[in-house]
């Protein structure tokens, strides 16, 4: 069977879904991040970064740029949102 995401069969998921530009949430699911990443767990991230919901306080592009370093780890997953995605294809 083809997968998105092939988790391994022991080990945790951190799974986290919608922060839309929140940096200090992103920050605290970071620091887990950091603290089991030599444990083999996984991260998934689901995607919608972007377009918070308090324009000043929009970390959307520090959250992006410190996705693209996690994404060079083979316990990382990240998953476009439709929010990203509707950008890249260019429809709402």
């Amino acid at each position: 069977m083809r997968r998105i995401i092939n988790l391994p069969p022991q080990g945790k998921a951190l799974i986290i879904t919608d922060l839309h530009g929140n940096l200090e949430d992103y920050q605290k699911y970071q620091k887990l991040w950091d603290h089991y990443l030599e444990e083999g767990h996984n991260i998934v991230l689901t995607g919608d970064l972007i377009h918070s919901t308090s324009p000043e306080k929009d970390g959307s592009v520090d959250m992006l740029e410190s996705v693209m370093d996690y994404c060079q780890c083979e316990n990382f997953h990240f998953l476009l949102g439709n929010h990203e995605c509707c950008h890249i294809i260019g429809k709402h």
